[in-house]
């Protein structure tokens, strides 16, 4: 090639600062080595900005969520199934309009309902089922660490279930009993240690425990 471009040796290199901008882990992990030793120490400081008010409140959270479980069209979704309130966030529909979103599972048909309220005219603009897997919330995790507990062969080991965090894992094979179930890879361990001593699939949509093993 005519323009072809050489590097210089490493010798040749310039010696730079390299800037240390590591996570405050707390407590440190007890099976990771600190790296603090080999980056320059910087001196940081305290940066006050402007508290911003959230866009809902945690009482137009609730109301938006009841607003949307009252509604009729959505009771005649939900009539039946075993379904979980997923939370509550707001949708943009311009630059200056946007309105509380009510997401549900539904573990039934493992679809998602969004419901798209008002709250102002107290009234339900929209409902529509997807399909798709958002992150796990707090009283799925609780129920996977349920069922970890019933299923007993990781307590029998000696783990303790409540240190349990998961994630949402979708299985890709069409042909699978559990293509397209709500499934959750729940890792175990105490908060010093960086790698996790446990872990268990669970099946939320099934109320199963796939599998678990303990880490040598």
């Amino acid at each position: 090639m005519k323009d072809d471009v050489v590097l210089p040796l490493p010798e040749l290199l310039p010696t730079v600062e390299i800037l240390n901008f590591w996570p405050v882990i707390d407590p440190p992990f007890s099976d990771a080595r600190s790296w603090r030793e080999f980056v320059t120490p910087v001196e940081t400081k305290v940066f006050v900005s402007e508290q911003v008010q959230p866009t809902l409140t945690v009482e137009g959270s609730q109301q938006a969520a009841n607003l949307a479980l009252a509604s009729e069209r959505v009771v005649g979704e939900l009539k039946g199934k075993r379904y979980e309130l997923m939370g509550v966030g707001m949708k943009s529909l311009d630059r200056r309009t946007e309105y509380p979103l009510v997401m549900m599972y539904n573990y039934t048909d493992d679809m998602v309902l969004e419901v798209l309220v008002d709250l102002k005219a107290q009234a339900v603009l929209d409902v529509k089922s997807e399909r798709y897997q958002p992150a796990v919330v707090t009283a799925e995790m609780s129920r996977a660490r349920d069922l970890v507990r019933q299923d007993g062969r990781l307590p029998r080991g000696g783990i303790d279930v409540e240190t349990g965090m998961g994630l949402i894992v979708e299985d890709v094979n069409f042909k699978s009993p559990r293509y397209q179930h709500r499934i959750v890879d729940v890792r175990f361990g105490p908060k010093d240690r960086r790698l996790p001593t446990a872990w268990a699939i669970v099946d939320l949509t099934s109320h199963q425990v796939i599998e678990t093993g303990i880490y040598p």
